[in-house]
């Protein structure tokens, strides 16, 4: 391989996954072998290992997470007073850490605990442990042994209302679940968790179909935090308690009420305005993931894995490398048939209003030269914005919502494609009343709100509420946002990790929301995305190692029971229906009659009733010249100047015809503008062809082999490459020796090719186009964002604006990281042609630069 195109070929490579980690830090050996001794119940070894890591290492991550590591460690021993105390040093030094939902629910029963004998507690914690690791048939035994041998604990209702949670919540064995929970009530009428117990019978009750007794229950619970009911009015007690247990059972007793409604209107609207179902987390990822081999892209992947899904996420945080991430490659999810959604996660999981106020500045240069350039040429993109921005108190502080309205103004303005979204993330239910003064004005000129849901073993084991149960909660969270806000909602993301054997419940949990749509539908919702296709192992964040487990497939390919419950989603949509879809807004008036000597460049935008693949073809009557617009999405927008991508328009009538296909299959065929004329073609200069025929001088590498094959036809030669190793590609010199000066076409120019790709988009996926300076340095795009699907098997002509490529490039030097420089556009003397990804058999007639 010749050293100067190193770059290139890694280009794709750099661009799909994080750069590989620094070697792992002693901190981070010493907390590996922690955990270590923690799944092997080594109590002494993990006291001596957690300890070394608070006192050496106290200001980091590890150091921080080895209170809780103390606190199991005491925990085990049998030393409750220090795994209290260590448990709630812990909550006060680790504000980002998935164990805070553990640590809670271990000191309430280590507090409750101390006031008895201990008699029950160290089985409690036990059954705690047996439920982490799905052994819930073992610790429901447990708790209830401990409750039947010990009625008089402090903790024996805690050991009821623990099994009725997991049979609940885990078994979801709602029958089990109400002998329970009646049992909780009957024998432990003072108990502080009697609320509970009424509200997890009335879930027992609705699971079984009974929802007259459920409709009862819920009632009770409410008129007990009712303080005056006088003619039809109701007064809530003046307390956060009663506040929030009128409004849980009130939302329960609203859906309760209008289920069979709330059921049969949503499938209506589902088959009248379908739903966008995406996956994510990226455009390119390596197999085996983490592997930094075996690039593909999500579209290719996704294809082959039969999901068919109408949008791709991809994710941007404040380290993203920037050197790759580029226009085109939105270009070519768009123009493969999927509208892109792009997830800005600036701040993370450390945001607050201190954060916020400090990197104001930064994070408004983010937008403005970042994340507006990427999608500012786009017909159609979502941006969801801050996704999970509701903790540390931002969901209270105006200042969030101040600069939200700034930040979406920006992107609306700069980016008329885009259509953005705060995001939350489901839960601080008790803060849900602040929303609409933070971010009231802020959604009020958004496109959508967006929410989402992540589940893992960690909080599922912590969970005690009935109403934890997600797609309950994420159901009274659309409503909630739909009462409040009136604007439409996406899913922006469910993610269910499989981390603990939890293969079975991510399965159910998917298959339950996909029964749920036409419930989400009815509350607005539009648009759901699942996390992310495949596990990553060097995946990080909130759920710890559950972060990992999170794909449909796993890290090495193997499909998952959850990626069919994933296509169920689509094939219900199918069984209800879809109306066809239909055209809404026409064209500009403008479009009659053309002269593009005058006006280089019209516009139209047309909006469809739906999501849709669409295709629209200008073809000229008299030449027959073609160009070819497509995407995906329900706004069609045509920029078109006039050029041809097959063929030269001629002064000729022309047809404008719109191909629109649905989801469920569904078409439409039709004209746009019935009288499109071109009273003048758009005058252009040929500022440099490159014939095949004849010019020999072509260097190749990599592993593929390399034919010049010349003459023959209308097209008379064509460079016939058959990359079938790749990294391969070829490098076609430019008026070699002299170079083309093209400093006065950045703005106007284009490069035009004819090629033919037998593959279709397949054989395009991973091909790349570059130019490159007499000094080395090169920019590129990727070819599937000019090439037309539809013509697989044909020739076709595509047309890159010069304006396309970056006006930096990169250059190979020696080994060090490159980072960008300018391209010398007055001297560009190579045409660079590779593929990165997939073998390649292109067949390429003419390369022409036009102005």
């Amino acid at each position: 391989m010749r050293p100067t195109y190193r770059l290139l070929i890694s280009a794709l490579l750099s661009l799909a996954m994080p750069a590989a980690g620094a070697p792992a830090s002693e901190q981070a050996i010493i907390h590996r072998r922690a955990l270590e001794m923690l799944d092997a119940r080594l109590a002494e070894d993990l006291a001596g290992l957690s300890r070394e890591l608070i006192d050496r290492y106290p200001e980091s991550d590890e150091g921080r997470e080895a209170l809780y590591l103390l606190a199991r460690a005491k925990e085990l021993q049998g030393h409750f007073p220090e795994a209290l105390a260590a448990y709630g040093q812990f909550l006060k030094l680790s504000p980002h850490n998935i164990h805070r939902l553990e640590a809670r629910l271990k000191i309430g029963l280590l507090r409750a605990g101390s006031q008895g004998e201990n008699s029950i507690l160290q089985g409690m914690l036990e059954a705690i442990d047996l439920r982490a690791t799905n052994r819930y048939d073992r610790a429901i035994a447990q708790l209830t042994a401990l409750a039947e041998a010990h009625p008089a604990d402090p903790l024996a209702d805690d050991a009821l209302h623990l099994a009725a949670s997991i049979q609940l919540l885990d078994h979801d064995d709602s029958v089990a679940a109400e002998g329970l929970y009646r049992r909780l009530i009957r024998d432990y009428p003072e108990s502080t968790l009697l609320e509970n117990a009424y509200y997890g019978l009335g879930m027992a009750l609705e699971k079984q179909d009974r929802r007259q007794e459920a409709r009862e229950i819920y009632t009770e619970i409410k008129q007990r935090h009712i303080a005056v009911s006088l003619f039809g009015a109701e007064v809530v007690k003046d307390n956060f308690y009663s506040r929030l247990w009128f409004n849980k059972v009130q939302a329960r007793l609203g859906f309760l009420d209008e289920r069979e409604q709330i059921y049969r209107e949503g499938k209506r609207i589902l088959a009248r305005q379908g739903f966008m179902l995406g996956i994510g987390d990226r455009l390119f990822i390596d197999q085996p993931v983490g592997s930094g081999q075996g690039v593909r892209s999500m579209t290719q992947l996704s294809r082959e894995l039969g999901l068919h899904a109408q949008f791709i996420a991809h994710w941007i945080t404040r380290d993203t490398n920037w050197r790759w991430e580029t226009p085109d490659r939105l270009r070519a999810l768009y123009r493969s048939g999927h509208t892109p959604v792009v997830i800005d996660w600036y701040f993370g999981d450390e945001i607050s209003p201190e954060q916020v106020e400090n990197g104001r500045k930064a994070y408004l240069d983010h937008i403005r030269d970042q994340l507006i350039p990427l999608i500012a040429d786009l017909p159609e993109v979502y941006v969801l914005l801050e996704p999970e921005f509701n903790k540390n108190g931002v969901e209270q502080w105006p200042g969030w919502g101040e600069l939200a309205i700034e930040v979406i103004e920006l992107i609306k303005h700069r980016a008329p494609g885009a259509r953005v979204g705060l995001t939350l993330g489901n839960w601080v239910e008790a803060a849900h009343s602040e929303l609409p003064k933070v971010i009231g004005k802020a959604v009020a000129r958004s496109d959508f709100i967006g929410f989402q849901e992540m589940v893992s073993v960690y909080d599922a084991s912590s969970a005690l509420d009935p109403a934890w149960d997600p797609v309950d909660r994420s159901l009274h969270l659309v409503r909630y946002l739909h009462e409040t806000f009136g604007k439409p909602i996406f899913f922006g993301y469910l993610a269910v990790s499989t981390y603990g054997d939890w293969e079975q419940q991510q399965a159910r949990l998917l298959r339950r929301f996909g029964e749920a749509l036409p419930a989400f539908a009815y509350f607005g919702v539009f648009g759901a995305s699942y996390f992310a296709l495949f596990d990553d192992p060097l995946h990080q964040g909130w759920f710890a190692a559950a972060e990992k487990n999170f794909g449909l497939v796993d890290s090495q390919g193997r499909k998952k029971a959850a990626l069919a419950a994933w296509r169920t989603w689509g094939d219900s949509l199918n069984e209800i229906g879809s109306e066809p879809p239909q055209l809404l807004a026409g064209a500009e008036p403008s479009w009659q009659a053309l002269d593009f000597s005058m006006k280089p460049l019209v516009e139209s935008r047309f909006q469809l009733s739906k999501w849709c693949d669409w295709r629209v073809v200008i073809r000229g009557k008299k030449s027959g010249a073609r160009t070819v617009f497509q995407g995906a999405g329900s706004q069609v927008l045509l920029r078109w100047n006039g050029l041809a991508d097959q063929g030269r328009y001629d002064r000729e009538p022309c047809e404008v015809r719109l191909t629109a296909r649905d989801p469920t299959g569904n078409r439409i065929e039709t004209p746009i503008i019935k009288a499109c004329r071109i009273l003048k073609p758009h005058p252009h200069e040929l500022f440099h062809t490159q014939s095949a025929t004849g010019n020999r001088r072509l260097y190749h590498w990599g592993g593929g082999s390399y034919q010049f094959q010349p003459g023959g036809g209308a097209l008379g030669g064509y460079f016939s490459l058959d990359l079938s190793r790749p990294p391969a590609g070829i490098v076609v010199p430019l008026r070699e020796g002299q170079g083309l000066d093209l400093t006065g076409l950045r703005q106007e120019g284009s490069l035009r090719l004819r090629l033919r790709l037998p593959d279709g988009d397949a054989g395009a996926e991973g091909v790349i186009l570059g130019l490159e300076d007499g000094k080395g340095v090169h920019t590129t795009v990727l070819a599937a964002a000019y090439i037309d699907p539809a013509a697989a098997g044909g020739w076709q002509g595509i047309r890159i604006p010069l304006a396309h490529f970056d006006a930096n490039g990169v250059k190979e030097t020696g080994g060090v990281k490159p980072a960008k420089q300018p391209l010398d556009w007055g001297h560009i003397d190579k045409l660079l042609l590779t593929t990165t990804l997939r073998p390649a058999h292109m067949e390429i007639a003419e390369i022409e630069i036009i102005r």
